[in-house]
């Protein structure tokens, strides 16, 4: 399989480049099919800021788009010629309201332009935030697929189509093993688009509840759940392929400690390293943090693999795990880890030395949350529903909202940390095997099994440092 071929005179639609995951499949496609494929992303503007804008200050300019592999063969001279002359901005909106004109907020000229000529589409953008409104989390990640999807079925000339979903899309279920299979919707996910369009916050709450109470954990898996769902639903004879990543860290083997996601693991990683969090569950349990370059590898062999399947095998929709699977990390592991280094590399303005206490079991936990963090918190706006100065003294004020925060981002990461989650692996390892081409070979084939574990632990670290506090004087690792 030569990854080169199968994109000879593609036109590529790519969604999310201003993103974590789209820079980075941006950056390698380039490297690695250089000028053999016309590439086309789409940015919405903001404000006054037009989307070449956004692209130049954003993607052009990024640390992983502006250094080239040494095993590419692409000089950093010759991969800002790519960008210039083998990349296609176009301004658009995926939140655009459905109406009478072209989808995705595209003026008529660009809508036509891309009807024609697009072959490919790989639609990454999405919101992740955790804790955003049902209601927000649709809009970004559910109707930006809807819009997607109908596009894809006005392109006479679409040969695949590749969604970036999330592994966590089956956490309803109770098991621990997680396979690449379709995900049940027990309702008609067209009914829910109609709530999301129109507006009706009863329907939606009542969508909301209903999931929560099967199990899914918050908003941003419901609302990738909800887009899986809708692509089986309206799949027609569009052939597609779901990408599904684990939680994602910072670059490993390309720009190493590169990192843009300031939510998931680097969230809390970083609150141990300020000292906000002190303890932990004494779990048995794995984290599965997969290296983004390693993601962006796999989704480019992943497409490469699914597009030069037989057409009647492309009929059913194909599932991708993007994860770390039998190489995933051991919670108690990482955590110590993340103390160590934290505590001779010290973070700038900390609240404390970090340290964290292991609990017996969940119970135990509780307790601790409910002493170290709750009583505190309480005890605080007690005080100061009687004396109201009392939050004009700056000291307690960042105490209260460092316990806020530091509650709040237990609520949103205990659902991943207190369970297990064993990722199968699906046809994902065998396309990265089938490359052919020695030089693709070196670009694209990683080895889990070769990623040292307190190595990349210690640059995920340091690559949260930089991004958490980019304008602060900090320590030098010690690796």
């Amino acid at each position: 399989m030569k990854v080169a071929d199968a994109f000879n005179g593609q036109h590529l639609l790519l969604t999310g480049v201003t993103g974590f995951v789209g820079q980075a499949v941006l950056a390698k496609f380039l490297q690695v099919v250089r000028d053999a494929a016309q590439v086309y992303v789409l940015i919405r503007g903001k404000g006054d800021i037009t989307a070449q804008q956004r692209f130049d200050d954003l993607v052009a300019s990024s640390r992983m788009l502006g250094s080239s592999s040494e095993d590419s063969g692409v000089s950093n001279a010759e991969l800002a010629e790519l960008l210039r002359t083998k990349v296609t901005v176009v301004q658009g909106d995926l939140a655009a309201e459905r109406g009478d004109g072209p989808p995705l907020g595209m003026s008529d000229s660009d809508f036509a332009m891309l009807c024609e000529k697009i072959t490919m589409i790989i639609h990454s953008a999405a919101d992740v935030g955790f804790t955003n409104p049902f209601a927000v989390a649709l809009r970004a990640n559910l109707l930006g697929t809807v819009a997607m999807q109908a596009f894809a079925h006005q392109c006479p000339k679409l040969n695949t189509f590749v969604y970036v979903s999330t592994a966590y899309v089956g956490s309803n279920s109770k098991e621990s093993i997680m396979t690449p299979t379709a995900v049940a919707l027990p309702f008609d996910v067209s009914s829910l688009v109609r709530a999301v369009e129109a507006g009706d916050e009863e329907q939606l709450s009542r969508y909301e509840h209903f999931m929560l109470g099967c199990g899914w954990p918050n908003t941003y898996v419901m609302s990738k759940v909800c887009a899986e769902g809708y692509l089986h639903q309206y799949q027609g004879d569009l052939p597609t392929l779901v990408v599904r990543p684990s939680m994602i860290g910072c670059s490993y083997w390309d720009e190493v400690g590169w990192n843009l996601s300031k939510g998931g693991p680097t969230l809390s990683t970083f609150a141990i390293g300020m000292g906000a969090i002190t303890v932990l569950s004494n779990s048995r349990h794995s984290l599965d943090i997969v290296p983004v370059d390693y993601l962006a590898n796999l989704i480019i062999t992943s497409t490469t693999y699914f597009s030069q399947l037989p057409a009647e095998q492309r009929k059913r929709i194909h599932i991708h795990h993007g994860v770390m699977g039998l190489h995933r990390l051991q919670q108690k592991q990482y955590f110590a880890t993340v103390v160590d280094h934290y505590r001779s590399s010290p973070l700038p303005g900390r609240m404390r030395t970090p340290r964290t206490k292991l609990c017996v079991d969940d119970n135990h936990l509780k307790l601790e949350l409910m002493a170290r963090y709750k009583i505190p918190l309480s005890a605080i706006e007690m005080a100061a529903s009687v004396w109201p100065g009392l939050l004009k003294i700056k000291p307690v004020k960042q105490l209260k909202v460092a316990l806020s925060k530091t509650l709040q981002l237990f609520d949103i990461s205990m659902w991943v940390i207190q369970r297990e989650f064993a990722f199968v692996a699906g046809d994902e390892l065998h396309a990265m095997n089938q490359l052919s081409d020695p030089r693709e070979r070196r670009l694209l084939h990683r080895d889990l099994a070769d990623l040292d574990h307190d190595t990349y632990v210690r640059v995920f670290c340091d690559s949260i440092r930089s991004l958490m506090l980019p304008n602060k004087s900090r320590a030098q690792s010690k690796l």
